[in-house]
């Protein structure tokens, strides 16, 4: 049997590293592999996923899980998969063909609700990796993303305007920003 593994958490909290460690071993271990990405994520490069400090790999610009299943692989690696649209029921088939699928994503939006088809997926996963970042305001474990500016859509692909909080700091900042105050 195969397994589906999520890696999640806030934003930096190295999720995309872990996702390249477990592809470079599956590289040594000689295995079939294929990564995926979401078209809609331009920061670093098409056709690549890249973690800010742990290398990169080359990767399918994907929209739909359903083009996963035109590759043929035995590890299946797919980054940033809250991004993505389709039939759960994909990654359950691949898992119970026998391969494995490794995913990182954000589980939780800026504004703390479940992240799209990443709760469907946490949901399925035979592992879930919670990670956690550094809080940029108290120095403790951060397992929230707050975004810094106005957001005028639901879901922006961003880098820069993001940092990691703690619960109690994004609850004090969310609070901050629902006052006007910043």
């Amino acid at each position: 049997m195969g397994r589906i593994i999520v890696y999640t958490g806030p934003m930096f909290s190295r999720k995309t590293a872990i996702l390249l460690a477990e592809y470079e071993r599956s590289q040594i271990a000689e295995r079939v592999t294929a990564a995926f990405k979401p078209a809609i994520d331009g920061r670093f490069g098409k056709d690549v996923i890249k973690s800010r400090n742990a290398g990169s790999i080359e990767a399918f610009c994907i929209t739909d899980l359903e083009e996963i299943e035109k590759h043929e692989a035995q590890d299946y690696f797919i980054d940033e998969f809250q991004f993505l649209k389709g039939d759960i029921q994909v990654i359950q088939r691949l898992a119970s063909n026998g391969k494995n699928i490794y995913v990182s994503g954000l589980d939780m939006t800026a504004e703390g609700k479940p992240f799209a088809i990443m709760q469907e997926l946490l949901c399925i996963a035979d592992e879930v990796e919670k990670r956690k970042a550094i809080c940029v305001d108290c120095k403790n474990n951060a397992t929230h993303s707050f975004f810094l500016g106005k957001k005028n859509e639901d879901v922006l692909v961003g880098d820069k305007e993001y940092i990691p909080l703690c619960r109690e700091c994004w609850a004090k900042r969310m609070k901050m920003k629902e006052e006007g105050v910043i």
